[in-house]
């Protein structure tokens, strides 16, 4: 059974603004332009440039950028918490069928405008279930127990 509400998150992609998260970076560290350009071998007006999102810089010039800033280009684009849209799916509101045996509960429903539903199945260890097959794809991952034997 499903305890406690679920959320989700993705990132907001058109309100992502890359300048701005270097910007912040180094006024966190108290850095001039001078100084992230003199560590970092990009003249202080490029790093203008992409820190107003004038300009985009290439893989290199960014990468001696983080490297500059004491981060990697992993931790760079995985800390975006302020980036993301946050998807809420009240325990509340989620229904629960199913038997002893085996329990499904439907987090996400089936929508028109969705092309998803978001389902948690619940297998009883003795349950032996036959094999299903779906008009559409099917992803899962095991949160308790063992491999299945079917």
């Amino acid at each position: 059974m499903i305890e406690k509400d679920i959320m989700m998150s993705v990132e907001d992609k058109e309100n992502w603004k890359l300048g701005e998260k270097v910007k912040g970076m180094r006024a966190d560290q108290g850095m001039s332009l001078r100084m992230l350009g003199k560590k970092s071998g990009i003249s202080p007006a490029m790093i203008s440039m992409i820190e107003n999102n004038r300009v985009s810089p290439t893989l290199t010039k960014l990468h001696k950028l983080l490297a500059a800033l004491g981060t990697t280009f992993g931790d760079f684009f995985s800390n975006t918490v302020e980036n993301q849209i946050t998807f809420y799916f009240p325990k509340g509101k989620m229904k629960t069928i199913g038997s002893k045996r085996r329990r499904y509960t439907i987090i996400l429903p089936r929508h028109r405008d969705i092309k998803m539903q978001m389902v948690r199945e619940e297998i009883s260890p003795d349950d032996k279930p036959e094999m299903e097959t779906h008009g559409f794809d099917v992803a899962g991952y095991l949160l308790e127990g063992g491999p299945l034997k079917l």
